[in-house]
């Protein structure tokens, strides 16, 4: 009722993926300092590549031998990248997919131009992904 008319289901949504997006980056960032020797020269001039998460898990696979898609799993991995994906068009685009998401995301099933909000099921699988992951690389 009210609460979808006001559009207040779908920002906690979007609120609940953007926290997971930023405390994923926060332990991928401590983890890979941890482990790597030196790290910290390794991402200098990278901006905030733990908030990517292909790069992330590149930085992974090349310095701490950690695949992080392998410890998801194809299909789970694909989805977090969606919803990576999706938290990028609410945070910086209004929620309006553009060329770039089509691009990287063509089984979406979304148009360019139209408008996308997170649904409670995409907040959910957020937070059990980033479960999965931390309890994988810990």
């Amino acid at each position: 009722g009210r609460l979808r008319e006001a559009g207040a289901l779908e920002r906690t949504a979007a609120a609940t993926i953007s926290s997971v997006v930023s405390i994923l980056e926060t332990f991928f960032k401590q983890e890979f300092l941890d482990k790597v020797t030196a790290g910290d020269t390794l991402i200098a001039g990278k901006g905030n590549v733990f908030q990517r998460l292909d790069d992330a898990a590149q930085l992974y696979r090349d310095n701490c031998g950690i695949e992080l898609p392998v410890l998801l799993g194809t299909a789970s991995w694909d989805r977090l990248r969606l919803l990576y994906g999706i938290r990028h068009l609410v945070t910086h685009n209004n929620g309006i997919v553009d060329t770039r998401h089509v691009a990287r995301f063509p089984t979406h099933g979304v148009a360019i131009g139209q408008r996308v909000s997170p649904s409670f099921a995409d907040a959910h699988d957020a937070l059990q992904l980033a479960r999965k992951l931390v309890y994988g690389i810990t």
